[in-house]
């Protein structure tokens, strides 16, 4: 990627849990990320379409508009197909997993096994490898 460094990328986080929302944000901030954020599947829906971010953080279980639903929604809009999107959960089942490989995320992380400072290393590694299509 040329000169991936020299602008700031801006990342979607969208979770439920406030707590991680605004850990996630506080790594990716420090990390010099640009970062919005969304508290449901619904919410962050319309704050990708607004925002065009770089890459999504989506998790899975989440009120409104669950992760796989939303993920759904945004890749039936041809301008956002282009972002890498990365799931971060709790949810650790093979289903959930195929059904995110389907829908081509980059990544399935399970939350709970990833500190704020690995995820930011995963941010950066999707952004540089970008969306590879199927």
């Amino acid at each position: 990627m040329e000169n991936f460094d020299s602008f700031k990328k801006k990342v979607c986080i969208v979770d439920d849990e406030a707590n991680i929302r605004e850990i996630y944000e506080t790594a990716l901030k420090k990390n010099g990320y640009e970062v919005v954020t969304a508290s449901n599947g619904a919410e962050g829906l319309k704050t990708i379409i607004g925002q065009k971010p770089d890459l999504i953080l989506a998790d899975i279980m989440m009120p409104e508009m669950n992760g796989v639903e939303m993920i759904r929604e945004i890749r039936k809009h041809k301008e956002l197909l282009p972002i890498p999107i990365v799931v971060m959960t709790n949810v650790d089942d093979r289903e959930t997993i195929k059904i995110a490989g389907e829908l081509e995320t980059s990544f399935y992380l399970v939350k709970a096994l990833f500190t704020s400072e690995k995820m930011a290393d995963i941010v950066d590694e999707a952004l540089q490898k970008g969306r590879v299509f199927r």
